[in-house]
């Protein structure tokens, strides 16, 4: 995985390079490399990708037209070049990396961190909101909550930041009162 994401990281940077032109060219690659990402997690695509009777100019025509159709849309000439470089050195099992990368230097940029919250019960629009001012207020970021219910967690939450967890269920918590009787 990290091999994937060492190799992807030069493809990511330049399409990043590329899309801080503007919001709208950033938004559209975000979509762009989502596609791909989501196209190359296919089974079925992966397989087609892999044929060696398949030479590079109908794999790239095959991926390029499968992302229009997700898309909605026509792929712009910076996307078909993006494609076509991709496919000219073999790289299409980094995409789901690229993707990865591109998206992590756009957070980074735009100061947005991404914060995954499991709770045991569903929020209310106003809970959610005091989370995001609170996270906002300690971490000096805009925040992007996405929250999970896991009623096993049997009250409270737990919020993955990055490589930071704070655990406040009451599943947590008797965890690590049985931890300390031990």
């Amino acid at each position: 995985m990290s091999e994937l994401s060492t190799v992807a990281r030069p493809y990511a940077e330049a399409v990043f390079m590329i899309a801080k032109e503007d919001s709208q060219s950033a938004d559209r690659w975000t979509e762009f490399l989502y596609s791909l990402k989501e196209l190359m997690s296919n089974k079925a695509t992966c397989e087609v990708m892999r044929l060696p009777e398949l030479g590079v100019e109908k794999k790239n025509a095959f991926l390029g037209e499968l992302s229009a159709k997700v898309l909605n849309r026509d792929l712009t000439e910076d996307e078909n070049g993006f494609l076509r470089t991709i496919s000219e050195n073999r790289r299409y099992e980094i995409l789901p990396s690229v993707y990865d990368e591109f998206r992590m230097r756009l957070l980074a940029e735009r100061n947005i961190l991404e914060v995954e919250m499991q709770s045991a019960y569903a929020l209310t629009d106003g809970q959610q909101e005091m989370f995001v001012k609170a996270l906002q207020k300690r971490f000096n970021k805009e925040i992007e909550l996405t929250v999970t219910i896991s009623p096993s967690l049997l009250g409270g939450a737990i919020l993955k930041i990055d490589d930071l967890v704070i655990d406040g269920s009451i599943l947590g918590r008797l965890d690590g009162m049985i931890r300390s009787m031990n």
